[in-house]
């Protein structure tokens, strides 16, 4: 345990016991059964914002943290696996200053008097404004189902779905303005 990572448990001893018996809040969150995972199969874990509760002095109720971790298999000279490496630092502040950014950027467009829609990079988690709604005559329910593929304008379908996908693949921007069905 070196000085940062003891700094995310306060003046709990880790040092010399069992994971779950230092960290006995981490039991139900899945770490337990990955690090079991990278001892049995050699095959490292790599997560990037983790959320996990995480008691963070002695005598602590354990609080909401992310994290950025990786678990990679510690090899003797016979290449047999003899422990795991657990390497990772906190990332609470720029997950939470990312989720209200997030929400900042959905309540400006929602203020918009267009449709806008905005996404992840790889085209999930899409979010569309009311005036989407109110004009195509969707619900949500159903936009989460079939999005705005079901209101495009035939003669633009093709086109449309075909740069949709490439900036879905390469991480473009994807910015158009299209056509689309009214309720």
């Amino acid at each position: 345990v070196n000085p940062e990572y003891q700094k995310l448990f306060g003046r709990r001893a880790l040092v010399g016991k069992k994971v779950g018996d230092a960290l006995p809040e981490l039991q139900g969150q899945g770490i337990m059964e990955t690090l079991d995972r990278v001892y049995q199969t050699g095959e490292p874990y790599v997560v990037t914002e983790k959320l996990l509760y995480l008691s963070h002095d002695t005598g602590k109720e354990p609080e909401p943290t992310y994290l950025n971790f990786s678990h990679q298999p510690i090899y003797d000279s016979e290449k047999g696996i003899t422990g795991v490496l657990v390497f990772g630092y906190e990332v609470t502040g720029q997950v939470l200053a990312k989720k209200k950014s997030e929400e900042n950027l959905k309540r400006i467009l929602e203020s918009l008097p267009q449709i806008t829609s905005a996404s992840a990079a790889d085209g999930s988690d899409i979010f569309f404004n009311k005036f989407f709604f109110e004009y195509s005559g969707i619900s949500r329910a159903e936009a989460s189902v079939t999005g705005w593929n079901s209101i495009l304008h035939p003669d633009e379908v093709e086109e449309v779905l075909a740069e949709w996908e490439h900036c879905r693949k390469t991480g473009a921007d994807f910015y158009k303005v299209i056509r689309l069905k009214r309720k």
